[in-house]
């Protein structure tokens, strides 16, 4: 059976929308990428394939993405090493 996409009504919870408030902040989008591509990263690796992006940023969307469930932050040794998995 083939299911129909349809709008959401004014006031209800439209999951595109909740999709785009989640992944649509500048550098978000390159971060799953680069996860998905390259694995599991440490967080001074990440901060290397993302030219430009400053460690307070690449910090804040990583903990927004966690929060989502869409990332897991691992610390690992007493380093404060963070290991991302998507």
């Amino acid at each position: 059976m083939e299911e129909k996409l349809v709008k959401c009504q004014a006031g209800e919870s439209c999951p595109i929308e909740k999709a785009l408030d989640i992944i649509g902040s500048k550098w978000t989008f390159l971060i799953i990428r680069d996860l998905l591509i390259d694995g599991p990263l440490r967080y001074s690796e990440l901060l290397k394939s993302l030219q430009g992006v400053s460690p307070k940023v690449l910090s804040l969307r990583l903990k927004e993405l966690e929060k989502s469930h869409i990332v897991n932050v691992r610390f690992i040794l007493k380093f404060l090493l963070k290991l991302c998995t998507v």
